[in-house]
């Protein structure tokens, strides 16, 4: 008989930690639009909002965009892109995950509804230039 080590916990798995991974959710986005251009289907589904080191954000937090803005938002950097398209990130992720919600997608747990039963548009989310 083996001894029993005295203070020692069994393994247990521990659970996953990191960003919510949602693939339907990333096919629904890759059938949109261009967020920036309006540029027709498919897009790129790109991941803003927190991340770790090497994680990409969250699933719900991608927004769609062609492969010319896509490289575009890279190369510029969030604060220049958002500015030049006129984008509000945080309103458009919201529109986005309320126009899945309707669209008969999971809902995200941490979104609220949408405020109004019409669907919006991703263009809604730009705020006008100054």
């Amino acid at each position: 008989m083996v001894p029993r080590r005295v203070g020692v916990r069994p393994c247990r798995p521990t659970p996953r930690r990191g960003p919510v991974r949602d693939p339907a959710y990333l096919r629904w986005l890759r059938a949109q639009p261009c967020a920036a251009c309006g540029h027709p289907p498919p897009a790129d589904p790109h991941h803003t909002g927190p991340r770790g080191f090497w994680q990409k954000a969250a699933d719900w937090d991608a927004i769609p965009l062609c492969r010319a803005c896509h490289k575009a938002y890279h190369a510029e950097g969030p604060a220049a892109f958002c500015a030049r398209w006129g984008l509000a990130l945080r309103e458009l992720r919201a529109s986005l995950r309320g126009r899945y919600s309707l669209a008969g997608g999971e809902s995200c747990p941490t979104s609220k509804p949408p405020a109004s039963s019409r669907i919006p548009d991703a263009s809604i989310a730009r705020v006008k230039a100054a």
